[in-house]
């Protein structure tokens, strides 16, 4: 079983990895982005995480640095540069102007803020401003965008809860109750529609995981139970 101390060496490797992709020259026009196969990716803003992560967790080697929070700032300059009017993010691979990878990318970063506004420090302060406001721009664009595939539901449903939980004046509720209404896509066996044991089934449990936690629906909960029984079995 991994322990605590090995998952924050775990994640200060995984900043140290981001430090060289990260374009820190303010003369690009790509700055504060992330290179990927040589491309800024817009979805990349996702990557913040990690960094934002680091930055409030005291443990971790990067706690409060302020060459991570200058990091952070120049990532979402980059990420309110290169979003739609919508407040949604291009996976440039395939979807434009999509809500459901804009999902993804709120279901990574809201943890952020919410752990952020428990830290006094000023950085911190910024950290949850900068990246609450890509969620609070975003939000709109995820009630309107519809998804492309059965996981996609649970992402929406589990950004537009987490956001909905930071930002409670906003509305949205019923979008995702939408969604849930649809009944959880899992079968006798408790395999989801995809049947993506490598990929999908963990997306499909965080998203239910973090829906039910922000929702106070622990009913959420039972079929990510039921899948990882499935897993712990195959």
């Amino acid at each position: 079983m991994l322990q605590y101390d090995t998952l924050v060496r775990m994640l200060d490797d995984h900043v140290n990895t981001l430090l060289p992709r990260q374009v820190m020259d303010e003369k690009r026009a790509d700055y504060g982005s992330f290179i990927h196969d040589g491309i800024a990716h817009p979805t990349s803003v996702s990557t913040l995480s990690t960094m934002g992560c680091a930055y409030v967790l005291e443990e971790s080697a990067y706690y409060l640095s302020e060459e991570i929070l200058a990091r952070i700032l120049a990532g979402t300059a980059f990420g309110r540069k290169i979003r739609r009017a919508s407040g949604c993010f291009d996976l440039i691979t395939t979807n434009f102007d999509s809500s459901p990878d804009t999902g993804f990318l709120v279901k990574a970063i809201a943890p952020v803020v919410r752990a952020a506004r428990l830290v006094d420090d000023d950085g911190a302060r910024q950290v949850a401003e900068v990246l609450g406001e890509i969620i609070r721009t975003a939000v709109p664009g995820m009630l309107k965008g519809g998804f492309h595939t059965p996981n996609h539901r649970w992402v929406l449903s589990a950004a537009l809860s987490l956001s909905l939980e930071l930002f409670p004046d906003m509305d949205g509720l019923e979008v995702v109750e939408q969604y849930l209404a649809e009944t959880i896509d899992i079968n006798a066996d408790g395999e989801y529609t995809e049947r993506s044991a490598g990929g999908y089934n963990a997306i499909c449990n965080r998203s239910l995981r973090l829906a039910a936690e922000a929702l106070n629906r622990p009913e959420l909960l039972e079929p990510v139970r039921k899948n990882l029984d499935l897993s712990h079995h195959m």
